[in-house]
């Protein structure tokens, strides 16, 4: 139980709708109607979506024990329901099974799951505690939910408007969080 409360999962149902919407959206700007690949691909996608999301999410939590200790002293790290060790481990099988998922559906997918787990390892390493580079960061894998979602349909320059209002929706709320977290990162 404290492995599935470490990979957040409201989050990675967030993160699999997005794709689905910015998947639905694109095959509306193309003119389409949906084909069973574009259902398969959609689900693969944010299923993998989802997975990346929950490694990046255990990363983050194991890279962050001291500052949960006293922000979030309640997650699974900090309260010593899971160790700093097997969150690592459980975040390198989530990111496996993502890739390997994504590999299902097209390269472009791959890429971009590749990508975004290498950016939450850097943002999990470093890029979290860099003013705004981090926010950006989070912005960006955020709203690359709903790029795989036109990926997933090969029609990503469908699904922009979403992209961007996530993406500017999310680093606003990244500034509000790290003005929240204040006292912890001190």
């Amino acid at each position: 139980r404290a492995y599935v409360e470490l990979s957040r999962p409201v989050n990675g149902a967030i993160a699999f709708a997005g794709a689905g919407i910015g998947a639905h959206v694109a095959v509306r700007g193309r003119g389409a109607d949906w084909t069973t690949a574009d259902a398969w691909s959609t689900v693969a996608v944010g299923v993998a979506t989802l997975l990346i999301l929950s490694a990046g999410n255990a990363l983050n939590d194991a890279c962050d024990v001291e500052i949960d200790s006293v922000n979030r002293p309640h997650r699974p790290i900090p309260s010593g329901r899971v160790s700093a060790r097997g969150a690592v481990r459980f975040a390198a099988i989530l990111t496996a099974a993502g890739v390997a998922l994504a590999a299902l559906v097209n390269e472009m997918a791959v890429l971009v799951a590749a990508a975004a787990a290498l950016c939450l390892v850097a943002y999990a390493l470093a890029l979290k505690r860099t003013p705004l580079g981090g926010n950006v960061v989070v912005g960006l894998l955020t709203s690359g939910a709903f790029a795989a979602g036109g990926i997933a349909v090969d029609a990503l320059r469908h699904a922009a408007a979403p992209i961007v209002f996530v993406f500017l929706f999310t680093v606003s709320r990244e500034l509000v969080k790290d003005i929240e977290d204040v006292a912890g990162d001190e």
